[in-house]
């Protein structure tokens, strides 16, 4: 399955999100939610199923700095 252009990846909005919160992924993963690096990669790659628990935290940074109203 390919996304369209316009349609950014989770990992994307993700990342987004975390720059405009000022924060690394380093930063996220050690200080808000401890997860291993690979992990983390391997779940916004859509290599790894990630918790229940991991998805909210990845979710709720996305919500907090690109509110899906905001587009």
């Amino acid at each position: 399955m390919t996304l369209p252009d316009n349609e950014p990846t989770r990992k994307q909005r993700f990342s987004a999100a975390l720059a405009l919160a000022g924060m690394t992924l380093k930063h996220w993963r050690t200080e808000v939610y401890p997860v291993s690096e690979q992990h983390i990669n391997q779940v916004l790659n859509g290599e790894r199923v990630a918790s229940a628990e991991l998805n909210a935290a990845i979710d709720a940074v996305i919500e907090k700095y690109l509110p899906a109203d905001a587009a």
